[in-house]
């Protein structure tokens, strides 16, 4: 892949921010709905339940966010390896130059 291709890529991640938040609320109200459903079918009283959503969300977060992380943290790997590469091939080899 080109460098402009892989800094398009990861400039957008930004772009997705509307997507990401609705995952975030749909990681926070799946859990919170089928406490409720649970609530309604047993005896169980929702605010014994709700810490239960409460680190299944949390912890649904952290792994999006890992996820998220890794692949904005690949895609700079791959850039900078990129440019890396591009500024050594347009420095002469040492050999190629004259000696003073």
């Amino acid at each position: 892949m080109k460098l402009e291709e892989l800094i398009q890529q990861r400039n957008a991640y930004s772009g997705k921010i509307l997507k990401l938040a609705i995952q975030v609320a749909g990681i926070f109200l799946v859990p919170i709905l089928i406490i409720y459903g649970i609530t309604l079918i047993t005896d169980i009283k929702f605010i014994y339940l709700f810490p239960a959503a409460f680190i299944i969300s949390w912890v649904s977060i952290f792994f999006l966010y890992r996820k998220v992380s890794r692949e904005v943290k690949d895609l700079d790997r791959r850039i900078r390896e990129l440019r890396t590469t591009e500024t050594t091939s347009d420095i002469a080899p040492m050999s190629d130059t004259k000696k003073l």
